[in-house]
């Protein structure tokens, strides 16, 4: 599950997401708005497994950053099947009563994993969304109490939308732990080194050309 909330402070919800109570693995990473440290997400962070980051093709490139540039992508580089964290924060933290933009979307984005064997050779894992559930309530105890909306959808033109969004919100998030007052993501988006590839592309296509010139020679 891919979700995010302004808070999550259920323990109802945070079991729902705890492998334990499931047949099948089940894996999550949830975006909570910064600042919002609290029990709950705590043994969420603690107890919950993460969803490996290759498995969202929105992310596949996205990487932490090293030395302050983006990662380079080599041909003997293989991706890194990083996990992301069962909690991520994003936006601002907020001191005093300064008001600052919050993360107030309220999204669980449900999905199946799926493995393929794609054109070069290699197993490719990947989440299909099969359902959403959008509303107004936070993940909280105190929802229940209030008067709040919500609606599951398996509509395809809707799950489209709310993977790439939530893929959108993983983008600007930070590791649980972090500290910084303004929005700093971690993952960016690496460069590739076409040059290199290229020439080892080109290295391969010579080799099979020496291979065919001695079989019939």
């Amino acid at each position: 599950m891919l979700g995010c909330t302004y808070w999550l402070t259920s323990a109802e919800v945070v079991d729902a997401l705890l492998p334990d109570d499931h047949p099948l693995p089940v894996s999550c990473c949830v975006v909570v708005n910064k600042g919002k440290s609290n029990l709950q997400l705590a043994r969420l962070q603690r107890e919950g497994v993460g969803v490996p980051q290759g498995r969202i093709p929105g992310l596949v490139d996205w990487l932490p950053p090293e030395r302050g540039r983006p990662t380079v992508i080599g041909p003997y580089r293989p991706l890194e099947d990083r996990e992301l964290g069962r909690v991520r924060v994003a936006g601002w933290r907020r001191a005093g009563e300064q008001l600052t933009p919050l993360l107030h979307s309220k999204m669980a984005v449900c999905c199946v994993a799926h493995s393929w064997d794609n054109p070069i050779g290699v197993w490719t894992d990947y989440l299909d969304p099969v359902s959403v559930w959008m509303g107004s309530a936070n993940w909280t105890t105190a929802s229940a109490y209030h008067l709040e909306s919500g609606l599951w959808t398996t509509d395809p033109a809707l799950l489209e939308a709310a993977f790439d969004y939530i893929t959108a919100v993983i983008k600007i998030s930070e590791p649980a732990d972090s500290q910084a007052v303004h929005p700093s993501p971690e993952p960016v988006q690496a460069e590739w080194d076409d040059a290199a590839f290229a020439e080892v592309l080109a290295e391969m296509e010579l080799d099979r050309l020496a291979e065919g010139l001695e079989i019939n020679g």
